[in-house]
């Protein structure tokens, strides 16, 4: 089925490399800057920079995209690759007199060939999300939300709520604290000031829940918006990582709509006390950490854990906690060390003595 997809979307894209041709050679005839029977040139021209377009194309593999959700980077894989196919095609051509159009000439078309192979992509980006974005309202009684942060991270919740067909939501403002952002809109939907009057306009618009999305949010200022919007009687919540924003690298894990707990409004930012000394301490030992599921014990995990001790047991009376954190440091360091949980309560000496019996921290 890819294999299939591939293949039509190179057809489309040597038919729009053809049509530009084509476009070149009526304008030629009208313009009448050259003899009619040039169409061999322009014939063999084509094939020498629809190979070397391709080439380009091919070896960043830009036919591996997902076109209905690609980004800028995939759109300047096109730039690219054309640019060094132009480039290959007018320095070969330029020893080919019979195929050869001249060098500003063929610049202009490898120019025309990428504009409306971009403009193509675009389009089809932007039908599918209209159609998604029409699916997704269509019949249904969504939750009107407000967005605070204009951002990067603000925009992706709102694409995500927006064209995801299973979603409940339906993003109506953002509210920002930047006077750049008021009155420009993203993904279509307006930007307001962070200020009194928008606690009415969040009332006016019918806005039933606040979703944070700032990226790396401090515990002061998560207190202090929770304090501002808790004012207009909706539900607040934070788009965020399940295990909370304390700086460490998030590679591989995504941001969820939650409610906010304890430790986004406590201790959020985390204390990194990891040095030279307490990594030569630490490593290749054997080390328990009771409570490690905890808001506090599994931050003493991660950063025992950027020591790589021999072994780390996370020991806690709550399983869905220990594997939380096991889950996470699992994605993090993968084999580095070996990591087990026992789960126990502290009060419980029997469990306790077994647990030390049988690791020997």
């Amino acid at each position: 089925m890819q294999t299939k997809r591939r293949s039509l979307l190179m057809l489309i894209d040597f038919g729009i490399m053809v049509g530009v041709y084509m476009l070149a050679y009526l304008l030629m005839i009208v313009t009448k800057s050259e003899e009619p029977s040039a169409i061999s040139v322009y014939a063999l021209s084509l094939l020498l920079f629809a190979a070397c377009i391709f080439g380009g194309r091919v070896a960043l593999r830009m036919y591996f995209n997902v076109w209905r959700y690609a980004n800028a980077k995939a759109y300047l894989s096109i730039v690219f690759a054309d640019m060094a196919g132009g480039v290959v095609a007018v320095v070969i051509s330029s020893f080919i007199p019979y195929i050869n159009l001249g060098e500003w000439r063929s610049v202009a078309l490898v120019a025309m060939i990428t504009t409306a192979t971009l403009s193509s992509r675009f389009v089809y980006q932007q039908r599918h999300k209209a159609l998604s974005r029409g699916m997704s309202e269509e019949g249904s009684n969504k939750i009107k939300v407000a967005i605070v942060g204009a951002g990067q991270v603000g925009a992706l919740l709102a694409e995500e709520l927006l064209y995801f067909r299973g979603s409940h939501y339906r993003p109506v403002m953002f509210v920002d604290n930047s006077q750049a952002k008021v009155g420009g809109r993203l993904e279509g939907v307006p930007v307001y000031y962070e200020n009194e009057d928008v606690l009415t306009m969040i009332a006016a618009k019918g806005v039933q829940e606040i979703f944070i999305a700032i990226p790396q949010i401090t515990a002061d200022r998560a207190k202090e918006m929770l304090d501002f919007y808790s004012r207009t009687g909706c539900k607040v919540k934070l788009y965020d990582f399940a295990t909370g924003s304390d700086g460490a690298d998030r590679e591989g894990e995504k941001r969820v709509i939650r409610e906010f707990n304890i430790e986004d409004l406590l201790f959020r930012n985390a204390l990194d006390v990891v040095n030279e000394d307490v990594k030569a301490f630490y490593r290749d030992k054997v080390v328990i950490i009771t409570g490690g599921g905890g808001s506090i014990g599994s931050e003493l995990a991660r950063q025992v854990s950027k020591c790589k001790p021999k072994k780390l047991i996370i020991v806690d009376i709550y399983e869905n906690n220990a594997y939380d954190i096991q889950q996470e440091l699992l994605r993090r360091y993968g084999t580095d060390f070996d990591l087990t949980v026992e789960i126990g309560s502290v009060r419980d000496p029997e469990r306790l003595n077994a647990v030390f019996a049988a690791y020997k921290p």
